[in-house]
């Protein structure tokens, strides 16, 4: 539904055809975004919309009793869903945290965005007292209300459907996809530490009820240099290679070990309609997920391999009897007496091994030359092969050592950055609610974002320039 109610973006129209680059600027990137989108497309959600507000309100009323009559008036007008929508998906292009009260503090205090969100000129008063005001002011309930509707019923990961399957009929999504997984952990709006009594009793301090989480999806989260006391932990799925972010599943705190998910996760993900049309060329995922049997299931159920590095996990080093050999390490490579690993050269396909040559200097020199104990009196250096059967965690028909393996690995950097521009660029920060459904809807809004920035973006210039985010070169479209 292609509006425009307002002067806002004839004042940025004359800036943006001179051919200046939009940078990070808010006033350029957004009206960009707004004047671009096609938001006809959710006018399925609206008529959703319009139907579950009613009765979110009759029993926020407590008017939901079958045949009680209802006072005065039907109401005053309520705001328009598009105008509520686009509140919330261009909050983050004017740096404006997704939550109900710095969109309400925005829409007062930054014209710039009131004018971009555009709501539609409402009735005040009736008969001859009437008046028609423009651009009327939402209150914090009306902002806050069309949240926990859009959560409560699910019509943001329907806008997130919508907004997937029209990104695939514009080429912003190919059909053709390499699929990236990877957690991320958002701070939750509450500790752990602080837990209430959920139980009907008057006299809460002397039942016998025991206290719970108030957040109870929350827990905690510890990695590398990362510890968060109460986080949220959302797994995102991504397409690599253009950078958009496709859906995500909630998952609880850290205390799930990302193996024992991934079987959820693909069922999950094969559950969506919007994502059944895809094919899928490769799953890029981190060491945790790498497991015989998530390598056997995705095999099973999408027809492609999972892509990870190898995980040593609690495997033990394996003793070798070989001149010179002091054991093979948790990874699969032969080291040597003098605690130098060894270089991967290739297979043996006769032998069904591993060709490992001499251990190499940062500077491609062959370590075997200025050896005290050299174990070989070849030239070429020591030279190993590791049976196939002796390590059997490493993939013969893509070994995990090999080059062709670094850079089939080298896509899935490309979720850090998915990820990187969700939480910065796209709103996934400041969450301020509590409980799994709102968590997730709180990550579903980013994707909408991103994928609507990748819409324009594609229709602008053309694909992968979501990676741009901030700075469209073309002007806005007559």
């Amino acid at each position: 539904m292609q509006e425009s109610f307002t002067a806002h973006h004839h004042f940025v129209q004359p800036f943006l055809h001179v051919g200046l680059a939009l940078q990070a600027n808010p006033a350029l990137v957004a009206p960009t975004v707004n004047h671009n989108m096609n938001w006809g497309i959710f006018k399925p959600v609206e008529k959703k919309f319009n139907q579950v507000r009613k009765l979110y309100n009759n029993r926020k009323n407590k008017r939901q009793a079958i045949g009680r009559p209802q006072k005065g008036f039907g109401g005053r007008q309520g705001f328009d869903f598009y105008g509520l929508l686009r509140a919330y998906i261009l909050a983050p292009l004017f740096r404006i945290d997704t939550n109900p009260a710095d969109i309400h503090a925005a829409l007062y205090a930054n014209p710039a965005f009131l004018c971009e969100v555009a709501f539609r000129p409402k009735q005040k008063g009736r008969g001859r007292t009437a008046s028609i005001i423009i651009n009327p002011f939402p209150s914090y309930d009306v902002i806050n209300d069309f949240d926990n509707i859009m959560t409560e019923f699910g019509l943001w990961e329907e806008v997130r459907r919508l907004c997937t399957i029209h990104g695939i009929e514009q080429g912003v999504i190919p059909k053709k996809i390499k699929l990236g997984i990877d957690p991320t952990p958002i701070k939750a709006a509450s500790n752990p530490n602080n837990k209430k009594k959920r139980c009907g009793c008057k006299d809460k301090k002397r039942c016998q009820h025991r206290r719970t989480p108030t957040d109870p999806n929350a827990g905690y989260y510890n990695k590398g240099d990362m510890v968060l006391k109460s986080a949220h932990r959302p797994v995102i799925l991504g397409e690599l290679e253009g950078g958009v972010p496709l859906t995500s599943f909630m998952l609880k705190g850290n205390k799930q070990m990302d193996a024992a998910t991934y079987q959820d996760i693909l069922a999950m993900y094969k559950q969506d309609p919007s994502l059944n049309g895809l094919k899928v060329y490769g799953v890029y995922a981190d060491g945790e997920f790498s497991t015989e049997e998530n390598k056997a299931l995705t095999k099973e159920q999408l027809k492609t391999r999972l892509i990870t590095p190898i995980n040593p996990r609690r495997r033990k080093e394996i003793s070798v009897e070989a001149k010179g050999i002091k054991h093979i390490n948790k990874y699969g490579v032969p080291v040597c007496e003098q605690n130098h690993k060894f270089t991967y050269r290739g297979r043996d396909y006769l032998r069904d091994a591993y060709i490992w040559s001499s251990p190499r200097e940062e500077k491609g020199g062959n370590l075997c030359w200025v050896c005290p104990s050299p174990c070989t009196s070849s030239k070429g250096g020591r030279l190993f092969r590791v049976s196939r059967d002796d390590v059997p965690w490493v993939d013969w028909s893509l070994p995990e050592f090999s080059y062709r393996f670094k850079l089939e690995m080298a896509l899935r950097t490309e979720m850090e950055r998915i990820i990187s521009r969700l939480k910065y660029l796209c709103g996934m920060k400041g969450l301020t609610k509590r409980g799994k459904k709102k968590a997730q809807s709180f990550v579903t809004r980013a994707i909408i974002v991103a994928q609507v920035v990748g819409i324009v973006a594609h229709k602008l210039k053309g694909r992968y320039v979501l990676r741009r985010i901030r700075t469209f070169p073309l002007p806005i479209a007559a």
